[in-house]
């Protein structure tokens, strides 16, 4: 009982102390209690708190970790968490308190925590040098959260730095399997197949890395991969495809046309005929001249394959005019959204303009109103007299006279440079005019006038408008006639459509009347532009 008295005493008197700011004599009183009693964590505590007041920060650290230790071994977690984050504001790279502090938050089930504990920890470690401890905590901080992009990322780039080059690009497989559980196919994973792909060869990842770029519209990084890959491309028809269809979209219509016919012969040894028929059709539209190889080439193959290739090139021709259709649309519609959009804000900037002028004008009307509120002295009896000769009658402002009307010349510039001709009109002829010369390429010679009757339309308005759209207009409008002046590309041999009598071939036979009535003194069209059908 005299203990706990005395103990009562001491406490009390280094509270004083502590008021009056003597620390020392504090921390001297509360060693006396620590003397009797070692395990008086609550006392240790307060022995550190003044040490830290007196900025004595190593000693006050030492108490620190007795304390964490002790609380730690009986179980008391959270206090021994309270405790190091008292120390880590005092010292943030001591390693052994960062690492134990990550110990208890994994202990305590809190894996957050644990794993940004552990980062701080790597992270001081890696300054330090300690390669083999970074690794081992970057290693644990993996097992915590195997599913974290960052923390795999980091790890393989510590196996790269030690040379490990196997080991890393497990951890890249790794996290592409993640995303594709995940059904994420972005430009983000992309890069870990490309990572995987520089040091391990993987067909699958392959082509879901082209898959991804293609779709992407990325098609030069695609044939990139592809290019580094050949032998893989050739035995594969997929990737084969693929590459034939990006050279194809690029212009490049001899490689094409090659890829198509390895295709073709790949398809052909595989056993998939129409398959290989697919890739016959291709060549056929892209290049009508080929007509007679490529028909004696499917008769090779299947007897009657001949008249199945005019039906496979007949709905493929169907494709490419709903897709160029629908690209049509899409731009159109694109436009409309623009132009709309453009409207809005021209309306929006008009609306501004009006609230900051009624802004300049409210000054002055608030001021007159402010005059009238204010009190005046007594008026003499003339006042009405008076107002009416300060405020004289305003004179009638004479209308306005009628406009001289301008000749038609200089109304049709005027018009032309004030307001310029409708651009969503002009993009309907361009794509008009692009769409008449894809079909006039493919031999469709009525859709490729009705197309061209749409763009005349709209050009001889743009001439009669002026200006700089009726430069536009005529150099367009000599294109037109050109074309129309010239032969159109040679169609499919007759004597291979004379082959055979099956109901596909009487198909094929017919023909509108106007294609037979077309002058046989045409030309064939410019070779200079080449056109992609895709």
């Amino acid at each position: 009982m005299t203990t706990i008295l005395n103990k009562e005493k001491i406490l009390e008197q280094a509270r004083i102390y502590v008021d009056e700011g003597k620390f020392d004599r504090a921390i001297g009183e509360y060693g006396k209690i620590l003397a009797a009693d070692p395990a008086d964590l609550r006392v240790k505590l307060r022995v550190a708190e003044l040490y830290t007041k007196r900025k004595q920060i190593n000693e006050a650290i030492k108490i620190y970790r007795e304390v964490a230790q002790l609380y730690s071994n009986e179980g008391f977690y959270l206090k021994a968490v309270t405790v190091l984050k008292n120390i880590l504001r005092l010292n943030p790279t001591l390693i052994d308190v960062n690492e134990m502090l990550a110990d208890l938050y994994e202990r305590m089930g809190l894996t957050q925590d644990a794993v940004r504990q552990y980062s701080i920890l790597a992270t001081t470690l890696d300054q330090k040098g300690d390669m083999e401890k970074t690794l081992e905590v970057r290693r644990k901080i993996v097992d915590l959260d195997k599913n974290s992009e960052t923390a795999r990322i980091k790890l393989a780039e510590m196996y790269q730095r030690q040379g490990r080059d196997d080991e890393a690009v497990d951890q890249y497989e790794a996290i592409a399997k993640f995303y594709e559980s995940e059904g994420k196919t972005d430009i983000r994973i992309a890069d870990i197949y490309e990572k995987v792909l520089a040091r391990r060869e993987n067909i699958e990842m392959l082509k879901a890395l082209c898959r991804i770029y293609y779709n992407a519209n990325e098609k030069k990084k695609a044939l990139k991969w592809l290019e580094k890959a050949k032998e893989t491309a050739l035995n594969d028809p997929e990737l084969l495809e693929m590459q034939a269809k990006i050279y194809l979209s690029l212009n490049q219509l001899e490689t094409a046309r090659g890829k198509f016919l390895a295709l073709a012969e790949l398809e052909k040894n595989n056993g998939h005929i129409d398959e290989a028929l697919k890739a016959y059709a291709e060549i056929l539209i892209m290049m009508p001249g080929e007509d007679e190889k490529i028909f004696k080439r499917a008769e090779d193959i299947r007897q009657g394959a001949a008249d199945e290739l005019k039906v496979i090139m007949r709905e493929r021709r169907k494709e490419l005019i709903a897709s160029e259709r629908q690209k049509e649309e899409e731009g159109r519609k694109e436009e409309e959204r623009r132009m709309e959009e453009e409207r809005r804000r021209e309306e929006e900037k008009l609306k501004e303009k009006g609230k900051l002028k009624g802004q300049e004008k409210r000054p002055q009307l608030e001021a007159s109103e402010v005059m009238e509120e204010t009190p005046k002295p007594k008026a003499p009896k003339t006042k009405p007299a008076r107002r009416a000769a300060r405020e004289p009658k305003r004179p009638e402002v004479p209308p306005p006279k009628p406009a001289v009307p301008k000749p038609l010349a200089e109304a049709k510039v005027a018009k032309s440079l004030l307001q310029p001709f409708d651009k969503a009109k002009e993009k309907e002829a361009e794509a008009a005019f692009d769409l008449g010369s894809v079909y006039w390429r493919m031999g469709l010679s009525d859709e490729a006038k009705a197309e061209f009757e749409k763009a005349l339309s709209v050009y001889d308005e743009m001439v009669k408008y002026g200006g700089k759209e009726e430069i536009r207009a005529r150099q367009r409008l000599k294109e037109i006639q050109s074309l129309l002046k010239k032969k159109q590309p040679s169609q499919p041999s007759p004597q291979l459509e004379k082959k055979a009598e099956s109901p596909i071939a009487l198909e094929t036979k017919k023909e509108p009347a106007a294609k037979a009535k077309e002058p046989e003194e045409k030309s064939a069209p410019p070779k200079t532009k080449k056109i992609s059908y895709v």
